[in-house]
């Protein structure tokens, strides 16, 4: 089974400040607790675009503004039918970084300098992480995500994981409980009480 899954992991950003700004900024995502010192987005922007709209430009935007209004570094990771990983890079709103690998072509882009730097790992990954970026594709692309937090020795939190999955009930890996998410809707702009702790079960409901 191949992954398509899109995410932003967000450096030093507390959870209930995350999911305020975005239930603010009306849309609708997932969103872990931060674990040594990470946190990550799990958003909806592929699910609520048509197909035959363009959906990076907007998760582009989502980063930037995110990084820019939190003042923060944000990492958007997107994986496409495992075939075709892209991420960005951005802090206090600025693209510092870009990166993209597609199968049977050339990778494109990736700075592994700033990678480390801005992951704070030993500079001797450098090495690593830019021999694992100049690597054709041969298998999935989520693989070569996994292969990448693995080198910034990040937890697996954004590993084939997005809104669509969570919703379906897989929880990232680490989550042991849906109750340690929050999520918001693009509907909790206008509710004081946003953003909520994980929604109730039908079975809760019954």
């Amino acid at each position: 089974m191949t992954s398509t899954y899109t995410n932003i992991t967000l450096l030093e950003v507390a959870q209930d400040e995350a999911a305020a700004w975005l239930a603010q900024s009306s849309y609708t995502a997932a969103v872990s607790p931060m674990i040594d010192d990470i946190t990550v987005v799990y958003d909806n922007v592929l699910a609520e675009w048509a197909e035959d709209e363009e959906p990076v430009l907007e998760l582009l935007k989502l980063t930037s503004e995110i990084s820019y209004e939190l003042g923060c570094t944000a990492w958007l990771v997107i994986v496409d039918d495992d075939a075709v990983m892209l991420y960005s890079l951005y802090a206090d709103g600025d693209l510092l970084d870009s990166y993209g690998v597609k199968a049977g072509e050339k990778p494109d882009g990736g700075n592994p300098a700033l990678l480390v730097e801005t992951f704070d790992v030993p500079r001797r990954m450098t090495k690593t992480i830019r021999a694992l970026l100049k690597r054709e594709l041969t298998g999935a692309a989520s693989e070569r995500h996994a292969q990448l937090l693995d080198a910034l020795d990040l937890l697996p939190l954004a590993l084939r994981t997005s809104y669509t999955s969570i919703e379906a009930g897989t929880l990232p890996e680490g989550i042991n409980s849906r109750d340690d998410m929050m999520f918001v809707t693009a509907d909790d702009s206008d509710n004081d009480d946003a953003p909520t702790d994980a929604p109730p079960s039908d079975e809760a409901e019954a």
